[in-house]
């Protein structure tokens, strides 16, 4: 960005104005208007060429005889000629899309000097700000100010209302001027000047005045109505001072208050007054004023604060002027003359006063030039230099400060003098945030311009002051006036500084950047820097041509390259076309133009803006590319292409194709969405630029930092319009891309990723991607197939892109197409060294793909990969096959629902990573992600309908629903069964029934173990075990599932409930895997099932021949995880003992958790010194176990203990009699295990049911028990205790003292029992038959029961009677 002249706003209504400021000239212009349509009617001829320049002359000098003041905002123009003025109002209007800043008249005064001939001498344009705190510093309204040849000055508002009127001094004013004090920006003057007088006025007390005026006549005219009211403001104070010793004054600046120091203080007083000189201890303070005219040329004036008193002859002289005009007042209206002009004039101010003496004020120092005289000066924004012209046509530059000229311009007649402020722009904040007390704000850097224009020869030049060159030049209108404004100080760059006003009312904005004073060789790499600023803030808002000219305007080589960079990485959009002609323009620009005379630096530039241009080049074809309809013809003919014609194109057998495009159909498949934009700036930045530095060709490589998503995104981009749309554009494509030096191998890379990506082989896309990959492999260069001996690096590339793809159907077309181009490549080379035909020349591949001596390593190489990946396609179809219809049953019957499905992806290099039981893992994660049963794969369709269906009955409620989902999993089941079917031909020993068992069954434990309150997947994974048909794998999967899910728990379990005595209701502080107790008792029956299964398998092994495990041929070494077969058969064989033992203890865990048994310690259970040590050890390992002779007190809490289940289980026995007889039997075959008394178990049995009146049970338990002497006691008691109850006093008269005594001492039957449930009186006679039985007769039980059973027999006889 460089120096310019902006339009800024134009004037509406110039006829209207000039007819208001120049009314001699109304009749002439309304002759002009009259006749302006005639004037097209005729010709031009040498009159009136000559009379057209006299006019063109006289209308452009209008403007030169007026006077213009110009607001600092621009919101306000004032102009000005003789006794007219005019008051000028900006408003934005719309045209053409685009916002224009307009003058209107606001308030045209035709006559202001009321008849007394008074002529405007000068005007100014002063802001007025709002006290409120809301206004943020804005004006709040201007006031315009002028200067009469009277000496009165008159304060007006925009709309033409007097404010004040003010008369100073009885002289013409010549100037108006606003000064704002540096030091002090609240400090503000306007000082007038006259011919030898200067008047100060404080700028406070003047903006009260007028804010008071103001809000008095609108008050006045809200009232009365009346606009015209004339207020009595306070007095103003001002300084009012006379320059002495000087001839002529024609222009003024006030200094401001100087505060000099005491070397200054003491240097001044020597000059002026001597060695004898006397002088005050302390500096004074004095405010100076710079005069300019003739005799000095300028001279510094300063007036010294509390300065001495006037004269007593001024103070004599006021005095009485004011009495003489009191007594001429009061004798004219006594006198009777006078009083009616007093009255009539009492309602307008009086202009005409009694001025106030001036101060004298006398030179310092100056310069004198007798000869010279200067005419007008404009002070630069810092206020330490200052411009004069002068009548020799010169322009002077003074140093104000030092009172020297530092500068001098020739040639410069009539010339007019302004000052730009421009401004450092920063990236930041003018103010950093104020961290600690002391830090200061940052303020940007400052330069003044000045600004010089010529107005006879109309040209505009803009210098940097003192030592600095001629910055810019510009050829103007003639007559114009330039306008400079008080806003220089000021950072804000909204406000008006300097203007060019024509002569057709167009206000032109002179702008200069702040790099423009950065000149000369040692600074244009700082000038070079600061557009680079500049240019970074203007990409903040976007790309326009201003980014594209401050880009071209930088010259520095580094500096060029890192405004590049910011371009490239702005997010905005960017035009191509501009684009490359920037590059072009940069490259053509004289500084690179001369390859010999530049820099490395520079050349290194220039190789990137080339490589850039080609890029740019290549997105624009491609875009235009996109942008074309697809071709009818072109779309007819990739439909009809068949399986012939591809395999005709790839040089292989039909059937090996429809093999491999095993789906495929004739039309282009669904294709990702290639037409998604890609903006300039994201496909430029997706490259790296690769610069040789002359000892090679320089090239365009893929960054290897580039995502996969935008990798992917490019590839797209860049072919889709080919394979989506069918446009045959290969061979124009191709030549554009190896223009745009990208190297072969990322073109390639990025062709088979956008294979790779697509959804299935469609044969027009499959004959699309060998034409595109033969012309890329033509463009790589015949150095990268010139090797016979050893593998290619450019075909190995190929592979490892195919071997790292997840689509494998792709990947196994992409294998064909590239293993027929590689031969048609190695033909190639064999006719080249054999000197039979050129490179570049096709062959018949019929006579070649037969020679088995014309193969190569990577001919090899490539017929394993395809085996290889047709091998996996296979694999893929059956994992990415979804059966919804099995997956909802078997949900709903494992009460499971998979919410997050982990989409099995695979490829190659993945699966021979893994290892060799990848295959078979995958097939068992698909399982087990369906929730099927791994038979299911196995089974033939018609053995599955029976299953499906008991499947499909789980809920009876839901009928309808469950004929739908068994005819859907049955088709399901077919299906999967065909592809399996189809897998298990390619790869047999992948797909074993053993191996799929035991990866399902470590798939579904893994699944529980993730979800451990489902049981049912543990329970799953264990029915997946048993149908395993080796032993030997049957044992090793039960030995992995032991240590991987259940040793763990069932360990924590055993000690917990050892621990409390008893199963704890909640597991929310112990340390246990197991979410809640209610998975404690599924848990412990799925564990003793395992080891059941472990201990028949471990049987088993030893008369089972040993196992050999083969491999596909998929797998070229063994490297990867171990196959979970080889895993299972490397267990070693279970100590069958150590295992019956845990098997114990988790059936006394389970029968403490089942019945809730309270009180129990189960390791108090086992032998303390041997068993409990042999506990979790490794079920391999040969601890020391317990024999069977155990401790008494052992045997006894067995004993006790079992008798609690055995209690336990008779109180199920109503509800659930299955469960509480197996919970007894688990009971007796504890008891056998642990070497117990088995008989006094079932005693307890009997005796339990004959107490619970379960007479039919306890009999089939009898002939079980051997103690009949125990048991015939047992049953004696039982009996005594029925009749107990049923005897009454009188039937108890019979019996004899002892059987009477022993009936009272039982305990009667307290279960309570309905009588409709009482045990009848021939029960009661069976018990008491069981009794004699058993009994021997020489015990005295044997007599009682006699007795008893005699008189039951009695009364049973008696009742039936």
């Amino acid at each position: 960005m460089s120096c310019e002249i902006k339009f800024r706003s134009s004037i509406s209504e110039l006829v209207k104005i000039k007819r208001i400021l120049f009314p001699d000239q109304e009749a002439y212009e309304d002759d002009d208007e009259r006749w302006s349509d005639v004037d097209a009617w005729t010709w031009k001829t040498d009159f009136d060429d000559a009379s057209e320049s006299k006019e063109d002359k006289n209308s452009s000098n209008w403007i030169q005889s007026c006077l213009i003041s110009v607001s600092d905002q621009s919101e306000v123009l004032v102009i000005t000629h003789e006794d007219r003025y005019v008051v000028l109002s900006s408003k934005w209007e719309k045209k053409n899309q685009k916002e224009v800043q307009r003058y209107y008249l606001t308030y045209p005064i035709s006559n202001t000097s009321n008849g007394i001939g008074e002529n405007i001498t000068s005007v100014l344009c002063v802001p007025i700000k709002s006290l409120q705190k809301s206004s943020q510093g804005m004006p709040d309204w201007i006031c315009v100010i002028l200067g009469f040849n009277t000496g009165c000055v008159r304060m007006y508002t925009v709309n033409g209302d007097l404010l004040m009127t003010e008369a100073f001094h009885d002289e013409p004013v010549h100037h108006l001027k606003f000064h704002r004090s540096l030091a002090n920006p609240a400090n503000q003057e306007l000082s007038i000047l006259y011919q030898k007088i200067v008047i100060v006025v404080e700028g406070v007390g003047l903006f009260n005045s007028l804010r008071a005026c103001r809000s008095y006549i609108a008050k006045g005219r809200a009232l009365y109505g009346i606009g015209d009211l004339h207020s009595q403001h306070p007095p103003l104070h001002y300084k009012k001072l006379s320059l002495q010793e000087q001839g002529r004054i024609n222009d003024c600046f006030i200094l401001g208050t100087n505060a000099p120091t005491q070397f200054d203080h003491l240097v001044t007083a020597s000059v002026a007054g001597g060695f004898q000189a006397r002088y005050n201890n302390s500096p004074p303070v004095a405010t100076g004023i710079l005069s300019l005219g003739s005799l000095p040329y300028c001279a510094w004036h300063y007036a010294v604060e509390g300065s001495a008193a006037p004269l007593l002859s001024d103070v004599a002289y006021a005095l009485a002027s004011k009495v003489t005009s009191k007594l001429l007042s009061k004798t004219s209206g006594w006198l009777g003359w006078g009083g009616g002009a007093t009255d009539s004039g009492s309602s307008k101010p009086k202009d005409k006063q009694i001025t106030e003496p001036a101060t004298p004020v006398y030179p310092r120092y100056g310069l004198a030039d007798s000869l010279r005289e200067a005419l007008s000066v404009s002070v630069s924004p810092n206020e330490k230099l200052a411009a004069i012209t002068d009548s020799l046509g010169r322009v002077v530059l003074i140093d104000l400060p030092r009172g020297i000229a530092v500068r001098m311009w020739k040639g410069y007649r009539d010339a007019q003098c302004a000052w730009i402020a421009a401004w450092e722009e920063m990236a930041q904040p003018t103010t950093k945030p104020m961290s600690s007390g002391n830090e200061n704000p940052v303020t940007p850097k400052m330069v003044s311009f000045l600004v010089i224009y010529i107005t006879k020869r109309g040209i505009l030049e803009i210098w940097t002051p003192q030592q600095g060159t001629r910055v810019a030049a510009f050829n103007c209108c003639k007559g114009a006036k330039l306008i400079s404004t008080n806003a220089g100080s000021s950072i804000d760059n909204d406000q008006l500084q300097c203007c060019l006003l024509t002569p057709d009312g167009k206000l032109e904005e002179v702008v200069v950047p702040f790099h423009c004073a950065l000149k000369g060789d040692s600074s244009q790499k700082a000038r070079d820097l600061h557009v680079l600023q500049q240019l970074r803030n203007e990409l903040l808002h976007g790309v326009t041509t201003t980014t594209f000219d401050l880009l071209m305007d930088i010259r520095h080589a580094s500096i060029v390259s890192q405004g590049l960079d910011l371009l490239l990485e702005c997010r905005h959009p960017v035009d191509p076309h501009a684009f490359v002609k920037c590059l072009d323009s940069i490259v053509s620009h004289k500084q690179y133009s001369k390859a010999d005379s530049i820099d490395a630096e520079s050349r290194l530039l220039l190789s990137r803006i080339r490589l850039l241009s080609r890029l740019a080049r290549l997105y624009i074809h491609l875009k235009s590319m996109q942008s074309q309809p697809p071709d009818y013809d072109t779309v007819i003919s990739a439909s009809n292409v068949s399986l012939q014609d591809v395999a005709n194109a790839l040089h292989v057998n039909e059937d090996e194709i429809a093999r491999t495009v095993l789906h495929c159909t004739t039309v282009t498949a669904q294709l990702p969405n290639s037409q998604s934009a890609i903006e300039i700036h994201a496909f430029l930045c997706a490259f790296e630029l690769s610069i040789s530095h002359g000892t090679s060709e320089d090239c365009v490589r893929l960054k290897p930092t580039l995502s996969h998503d935008d990798r992917k995104a490019l590839s797209s981009w860049i072919w889709g319009t080919i394979f989506s749309r069918n446009i045959d554009l290969l061979d124009e494509l191709a030549v554009i891309l190896k223009s745009s030096a990208i190297s072969p191998e990322n073109l390639v890379s990025m062709l088979v990723g956008y294979w790779l990506h697509l959804s299935s082989p469609a044969l027009p896309n499959l004959l699309h991607f060998h034409k595109l990959l033969k012309i890329l492999c033509n463009s790589a260069g015949s150095e990268n197939f010139s090797n016979t001996e050893s593998p290619s690096p450019w075909w190995q590339n190929f592979q490892h892109l195919l071997s790292k793809s997840c689509n494998l159907e792709q990947a196994c077309c992409a294998a064909l197409v590239v293993r027929s181009i590689m031969a048609e490549f190695e033909k190639r080379k064999i006719n080249r060294l054999n000197d039979k035909g050129a490179e570049n020349t096709d062959v018949n591949m019929d006579d070649s793909m037969n020679d088995w001596e014309d193969m190569s390593i990577d001919f090899c190489s490539w017929n394993v990969l395809s085996k290889q990946l047709e091998d996996l396609s296979y694999l893929s179809r059956l994992i990415h096959y979804v059966p919804a219809h099995l997956r909802e049953a078997q949900s709903r019957k494992l009460d499971y629902v998979v919410e997050d499905l982990d989409k099995l992806e695979f490829s190659l290099a993945s699966v021979l990573q893994k290892g060799r039981g990848a295959v078979s893992e995958l097939i068992a994660r698909w399982l087990t992600q369906n929730l099927l049963e791994a038979e299911i794969i196995f089974e033939p369709a018609e053995t599955r309908e029976n299953s499906d269906q008991s499947i499909t009955d789980v809920d009876t409620e839901l009928a309808p629903e469950a004929d739908k989902l068994s005819v859907g999993t049955s088709e399901e089941s077919s299906v999967i069964q065909d592809l399996f079917r189809d897998l298990s031909q390619h790869l047999p020993y992948s797909t074993q029934h053993d191996v799929i068992l035991l990866n399902a069954a470590v798939e579904y434990a893994a699944m529980w173990v993730r979800n451990p309150k489902h049981m049912k997947l543990l329970q799953r994974s264990l029915e997946t075990i048993l149908p395993i048909r080796s032993n030997l794998l049957r044992h090793g999967i039960c030995r992995t599932l032991w240590s991987m899910s259940f040793f763990p728990i069932f360990q924590d379990l055993a000690i917990l409930i050892d621990k409390t005595g008893r199963l704890p209701k909640s597991f929310a502080s112990r340390k246990i895997s197991l979410p809640s107790p209610d998975q404690a008792v599924p848990f412990l029956e799925i564990t003793m099932k395992l080891l059941d299964a472990a201990t028949s398998s471990a049987m088993s092994c030893e008369i089972e021949p040993p196992l050999f495990i083969r491999y596909d041929d998929i797998w070229p070494t063994c490297e990867g995880a171990t196959p979970m077969q080889e895993v299972a058969i490397r267990h070693r064989l279970i100590n069958i003992d150590l295992v019956l033992l845990h098997h114990q203890l988790a059936q006394t865990l389970h029968l403490v958790a089942s019945l809730e048994i309270k009180g129990v310690h189960v390791f108090s259970l086992f032998d303390q010194r041997v068993g409990r040590s042999a506990f979790f050890k490794d079920l391999h390992s040969y601890p020391p176990l317990p024999s069977q002779e155990a401790d008494p007190t052992v045997v006894h809490n067995r004993l006790q203990f079992l008798k609690q289940v055995i209690s336990k289980a008779i109180e199920y026995m109503e509800h659930n009699q299955s469960l509480a007889l197996d919970y007894v039997n688990q009971a007796v075959k504890l008891g056998y295990e642990w070497n117990v008394d088995v008989d006094e178990l079932r005693i307890k049995y009997v005796d339990l049911l004959y107490v619970n009146h379960m007479d039919h049970l306890a009999h089939e338990v009898l002939p079980s028990i051997g103690s009949d002497e125990v048991l015939g006691s047992t049953l004696l008691v039982a009996a005594g205790r029925r009749l107990k109850d049923v005897l009454k006093p009188s039937d108890t008269s019979a019996l004899s003292p002892t059987t009477t005594a022993w009936l009272s001492e039982l305990s009667s039957d307290t279960r309570g029992a309905a009588p409709e449930t009482k045990p009848t009186t021939a029960k009661t006679l069976a018990l008491l038959v069981e009794c004699l039985r058993r009994i021997p007769n020489e015990s005295s039980d044997h007599f009682i029961a006699n007795e008893l059973h005699s008189l039951l027999t009695a009364l049973n006889s008696t009742s039936l009677n």
